[in-house]
């Protein structure tokens, strides 16, 4: 007991020595100040009072310059100006359309500060009166008329507008025509009256030969007057007058009739117009315009416009479809400081890309590759048709959801209209004659998603399917009228005949590529993992070796390539080999247990190509390579003989990364599509065999 009151006694003076020093040190600032000697007062900071510093200078800002306001001015000034205007045309080819920029600033009711268009004619016909011999009124006047004939309209389709608003419409035109008519029974001083005169037409829908009459009338008064060509080119677009092929055509054949730069500059103001028409932006790259002549003329319309923004655009963008580098490069400069709202190039992506390939000289090696655009937007697809002489392409976004291409000039051949912006996939079966393609709203937007199917003896009357969700991969059955898609792991069966839709599966993964057996009766599927399922039951009939599977087996199976008519399965296989994982071409047997190895190393150094196909007859492989150097990787593609197990070809590839190739049937030439922007190179596997 003594010794457990001495332990306790011990630890109660331990606690409080500790307690002690605790509290000295937390309080030693209030013990110091009153126990020890005072502390000197430290004196109190001065305060310098600074001048207040000087207001940050306002940037300096161009503010836009208001519209012209006629004022206090008489008309015989408006008068003057137009002549003015009109005279200094001759001084610099950059004025040759000034006349119409005046117009267009005339006929705005802010000229006469009107609060609409109404009270603007009232005036307007105050300088007719006081001017009965001019036309420049009667031109002004009817151009007025004729916003005012849209504006009683309404801006949207034709199916929106109401009896009284077209009714409105045709009279405020016609009023225009008269107006029109007694300018040119005057007598004018430019083509403007003309010019409207083709819009007119348009309005009201006049045929082809009387409308290319006001054209040739307008050019004897003022062959150099360029609004009233581009005005006409705009009335061959196909949503009025035209047809495709028609603007291209046109524009040549402006070239031969004004000589030398005039006509090189007309031809790119017709390309450039058009182009900034929105659903026409796919025109400068796949159209039939001269790429070669773009180039040249697209040069004269910059340098005449005195390099401005949207000229100098326009030409690099030219020289970027062209593939002319050497155009390219001085513009490159211009075209890095373009913001992205500019109306040139048809998106952002599409801009860097032209500045990565100008930056890029080692890829000069693969530019004697013949080449044609096939589409502006989508990379991902991509077949030949059953001629070996036309390609199916994805147009990506836009009023066409594929074209089949010419190889031979890049010429569209067929156009398949789209139901919504966005083609997410597309598959072909040229047995069936058969198209089928997934599309969706778009990137953002909500609307219809699902699939269309074009049978090609009558491509203008598709049957289309709505889907649940966006129809990310499709293969279409070789015997029966069926389809097989896929959204996000599920894979989905569609009747074509009745519209039936069944849910087959989930493959617990996204689905990569979906592919029928040549018997229809298997479903190959490629998630992170290559399965083979039943496609009428959905039921899993196989699953390949891969690094999931305990125990682990000798090899993986990256990607099943083809399936012949004995039921083997052509695959990429890898194994791991010294730090190394070579991939070989193998063909599994009907009932995959085993395999036979065709070619034992690919000399890949990644695991899984990006893009890899077999030929119809699989006798040649091609697979894309992804050689690291110091600037960028290339993306390259080598070509293998099935049968000697030998590489017999090496290409180039593209600049940016692709993820599309085709052999063509004859097996003339390999085929393969860049991502993002669709240019299209044609491989030639003449030799192959040596």
């Amino acid at each position: 007991m003594y010794r457990v009151i001495r332990l306790l006694g011990f630890f109660v003076l331990c606690f409080l020595l500790t307690s002690g020093s605790v509290l000295v040190v937390i309080f030693w600032d209030f013990i110091a100040e009153h126990v020890g000697p005072p502390r000197p007062v430290p004196p109190k900071p001065r305060v310098v009072v600074s001048p207040p510093a000087p207001a940050p200078a306002m940037p300096s800002v161009v503010l836009p310059e208001p519209p012209p306001r006629k004022g206090h001015n008489p008309w015989s000034e408006v008068e003057k100006g137009f002549d003015e205007t009109r005279a200094k045309r001759d001084e610099h080819p950059g004025w040759k359309d000034n006349p119409s920029n005046l117009y267009e600033m005339v006929a705005n009711p802010a000229f006469t500060d009107s609060p609409d268009i109404l009270d603007h004619c009232v005036a307007l016909s105050q300088w007719r009166r006081e001017m009965p011999d001019s036309a420049t009124p009667l031109i002004a006047l009817a151009r007025a008329h004729i916003d005012w004939a849209w504006q009683g309209r309404g801006y949207g389709p034709a199916s929106a507008v109401t009896a009284e608003g077209w009714q409105l419409f045709y009279t405020r035109i016609a009023e225009a025509r008269r107006l029109l008519e007694q300018a040119l029974q005057i007598g004018v001083k430019d083509g403007e009256a003309n010019r409207l005169l083709i819009l007119v037409d348009l309005a009201e829908g006049q045929p082809y030969e009387e409308v290319r009459a006001t054209l040739e009338e307008g050019r004897k008064r003022d062959p150099t007057y360029f609004p009233m060509y581009t005005q006409f080119a705009r009335y061959l677009l196909p949503r009025w007058q035209g047809k495709r092929g028609d603007i291209e055509r046109f524009a040549a054949e402006v070239v031969d009739l004004l000589p030398g730069d005039d006509g090189l500059e007309a031809y790119a103001r017709i390309a450039m117009n058009i182009h900034q028409t929105d659903a026409e932006r796919e025109l400068i790259f796949f159209g039939e315009y001269d790429k070669k002549l773009l180039v040249k003329a697209s040069r004269v319309l910059m340098e005449r416009r005195a390099n401005r923004k949207a000229e100098t655009n326009f030409a690099a963008l030219c020289a970027w479809v062209a593939q002319d580098r050497e155009a390219a490069l001085p513009l490159r400069k211009q075209v890095e400081e373009t913001v992205e709202d500019n109306s040139i190039w048809p998106s952002e992506q599409i801009r860097r890309e032209f500045l990565f390939w100008c930056e890029r000289d080692a890829f000069a090696a693969a530019e004697d590759a013949p080449w044609f655009w096939g589409s502006m937007f989508n990379g991902e697809n991509l077949a030949f048709w059953k001629d070996s002489r036309s390609i199916w392409c994805a147009n990506g976004h836009g009023p066409d959801a594929l074209n089949l291409m010419e190889i031979e000039g890049g010429r569209i051949r067929l156009v398949l209209p789209a139901l919504a912006p966005k083609v997410e996939c597309f598959t072909t079966d040229a047995n069936k004659d058969w198209v089928a393609a997934g599309l969706t709203g778009g990137f953002f937007e909500s609307g219809f998603k699902g699939i269309r199917v074009w049978q090609l003896d009558d491509p203008e009357h598709p049957r289309s399917f709505s889907t649940s969700d966006r129809c990310t991969k499709i293969a279409i059955h070789p015997i029966l009228p069926r389809i097989a898609w896929a959204q996000i792991g599920f894979v989905f069966s569609l009747d074509v005949t009745t519209g039936k839709q069944t849910s087959l599966f989930n493959a617990k993964g996204q689905i990569r590529d979906l592919h029928f057996s040549p018997d229809g009766k298997c479903l190959i599927v490629l998630t992170e993992r290559e399965s083979i399922w039943d496609s009428e039951t959905g039921e899993l009939l196989r699953e390949m070796p891969h690094s999931g599977q305990q125990p682990q087996p000798d090899h993986h199976c990256r990607r099943i390539l083809d399936c012949d008519g004995e039921g083997r399965l052509w695959a990429l296989i890898s194994r791991h080999k010294m730090r190394r994982y070579p991939t070989s071409l193998v063909r599994y047997a009907a009932d995959a247990k085993n395999m036979e190895t065709l070619i034992e190393d690919l000399e890949t150094d990644v695991v899984m190509p990006g893009t890899s196909i077999l030929s119809a007859d699989r006798r040649l492989l091609a697979i894309n390579t992804i050689r690291p150097n110091k600037e960028v990787p290339r993306i390259e593609i080598d070509v293998w003989d099935v049968e000697s197990g030998k590489k017999i070809k090496h290409f180039a590839g593209h600049l940016s990364g692709f993820r599309a190739m085709a052999f063509s049937p004859d097996g003339k030439w390999l085929a393969s599509m860049g991502f993002p922007t669709g240019l299209v190179r044609l491989w030639s596997l003449a030799n192959a065999e040596e």
